[in-house]
């Protein structure tokens, strides 16, 4: 009788060890040993082993997330660092797991005092073999703004789990949407098909205000919650309810307040989100069109990347010719030069914009030298960087 209440005990703290935390986390959960951490006003440097494919970064101070970023793993070894901070002088903390979940391993380290004196060693730093991955080549695009994005995960514990939050797995979920591993509608999912509200039962008025407040971030009206009552009682499924609420322009313009990737999602639960293409985008926005791209823009030209029906030459070329920029008005010198940004993400040498320059004056239509920069060795390594 004992031996039977043990495994009761046993098993009933295994059910709820599981309810408390993301499921995702138990998906993979491969150790992550530190071999180096450094760090100065500028940057944070890392290396170490593991046998996970990347590994997830994250620099602290106490217990806001200061840098962060994602490392690939090669032959059961990282290192990289994170650079474009802008750190004051005190005592900090990497955190390091397997990207796809796990335990946090931590590593103290000082800015002000004896960094100074610390070299980084060739073990530490990226080979020039290295490919240039879609993290290193972002400039230009806003950052997530992690303070929103904090509070908005809070109120997914909240409104999905009926719970505050808990310290690592906030921190599990903060980092996954601030380095871009996942959109607004995986971080939602994430919440949605968690062990832990697969326990809750909740009416379809319930249900319907738990959507609003998890996509919306807000309380649904009376007759908000009756409109979709009616398209339940004529056969719409939550899974469709949901899907709607994620494809929502509502939702589309929280992510973009936050500086996240929306994704999308289809009524069997199928999300369509590549970073690398929403990355590739984001960056014709900022550079061609001056701006930070809205949710349906980007899912607009990205969901022609991921389907093929668009090339990312044909992309680059539909910016150029849109009536957006045309209405910018740009001389041709500022023309050659967001070729040379977009294209090979570089400023322009003087002999190469001066020859291009020439061509414009030459062929007498400036969107004829386009295909000259899109076919060129540099644009594929810029397309490679994005994984295309």
């Amino acid at each position: 009788m004992k031996n039977m209440m043990r495994s009761m005990i046993a098993t009933l703290f295994m059910v709820l060890l599981l309810a408390v935390l993301p499921t995702e986390i138990f998906a993979a959960n491969k150790p992550v040993t530190v071999t180096t951490a450094t760090a100065d006003s500028e940057s944070f440097t890392v290396s170490g082993s593991t046998e996970a494919s990347a590994v997830a970064v994250q620099l602290r101070k106490e217990s806001e997330i200061v840098g962060m970023g994602t490392l690939a793993v090669k032959d059961g070894k990282f290192s990289g660092t994170v650079d474009g901070l802008q750190l004051a002088d005190g005592d900090y903390t990497v955190f390091i797991a397997d990207y796809e979940g796990g335990t946090w391993t931590k590593k103290d380290v000082v800015i002000g005092e004896d960094d100074a004196d610390d070299t980084t060693s060739a073990d530490d730093t990226t080979s020039a073999d290295d490919t240039t991955s879609a993290d290193d080549t972002t400039a230009g695009i806003t950052p997530v703004d992690s303070v929103k994005a904090a509070d908005y995960i809070e109120n997914l514990y909240q409104s999905v789990l009926g719970r505050a939050s808990d310290a690592e797995g906030k921190s599990y979920w903060l980092g996954r949407i601030c380095d871009r591993t996942i959109s607004g509608v995986e971080l939602v999912n994430g919440f949605i098909s968690s062990v832990e509200y697969s326990a809750r039962t909740l009416s379809d008025e319930e249900y319907i205000s738990m959507l609003y407040s998890a996509y919306f971030n807000r309380s649904a009206g009376r007759y908000e919650v009756q409109y979709w009552q009616d398209k339940m009682k004529n056969g719409a499924s939550r899974d469709e309810l949901r899907a709607d609420f994620a494809n929502s322009e509502e939702f589309g313009n929280l992510c973009d307040q936050l500086h996240i990737a929306r994704g999308s999602m289809k009524a069997d639960g199928t999300v369509t989100y590549n970073k690398g293409a929403y990355l590739f985008v984001a960056r014709n926005y900022k550079y061609i069109l001056g701006r930070d791209g809205e949710a349906g823009g980007i899912d607009h030209w990205t969901n022609k990347l991921n389907t093929k029906v668009s090339t990312p030459e044909e992309v680059v070329t539909g910016f150029l010719s849109s009536k957006e920029f045309t209405n910018k008005n740009v001389s041709d010198a500022d023309f050659v030069e967001i070729l040379y940004k977009v294209c090979f993400d570089r400023a322009s040498d003087t002999e190469g914009k001066a020859y291009w320059l020439e061509q414009i004056e030459k062929r007498g239509d400036r969107m004829k030298i386009v295909s000259g920069f899109t076919d060129s060795a540099e644009f594929e390594a810029v397309k490679k960087a994005y994984g295309m």
